[in-house]
């Protein structure tokens, strides 16, 4: 079980790197949006509701929802957020055994990986773990998880170390605002 958690890890921490696929269409009986302000928007799913900015584009891509930032062609990567929800085959793995199976598998694949930040958070009213990373100084991550029941939350923000705090108060938002159904 412990080689899944790190395997659907290591898999998350991949795909995020590499998101720039052309969007997917949504499934719309599963997924809504609408606009609540004039800068973010309501998005909810079966197992988690948030707010998203307004400007951001949305892609379903299998078991992950990218909220991706306006395109800026002066660099290589979107900056995005990455939801991810999986069944976790534990029940009642405890969160630091999750953080430090997860710890391992990025010094172990992640070239350059230096650990900038870490703490305790919570998702919504469930406790969580933050980490803040970056990848051969070049793409800096900030990450949250959470387990409830039967299920580990992951959510990523991924951005060139460069413009990685210009987008930081949206994925803030993102990230703050996800409440688990």
């Amino acid at each position: 079980m412990k080689a899944r958690i790190v395997y659907i890890f290591l898999i998350v921490t991949l795909l995020i790197s590499g998101c720039t696929q052309p969007p997917v269409a949504q499934d719309q009986k599963n997924i809504s949006e609408k606009k609540t302000t004039e800068e973010f928007s309501a998005y909810s799913s079966e197992l988690y509701t948030l707010e998203k900015p307004a400007n951001w584009e949305v892609e379903e891509n299998q078991e992950f929802t990218y909220f991706k930032s306006p395109v800026d062609e002066t660099n290589d990567l979107q900056e995005n957020v990455v939801v991810y929800v999986s069944s976790a085959e534990e029940p009642g793995k405890d969160l630091i055994d999750f953080l430090q199976d997860s710890i391992e598998v990025l010094i172990e694949t992640v070239p350059g990986f230096t650990i900038v930040e870490h703490r305790e958070d919570k998702l919504g009213d469930v406790p969580a773990y933050r980490i803040i990373y970056t990848e051969d100084s070049k793409l800096k991550y900030l990450q949250v998880f959470a387990i409830k029941d039967k299920n580990t939350y992951i959510l990523t923000y991924t951005a060139p170390a460069e413009t990685f705090d210009k987008y930081l108060p949206e994925a803030e938002k993102i990230i703050s605002s996800y409440r688990i159904r």
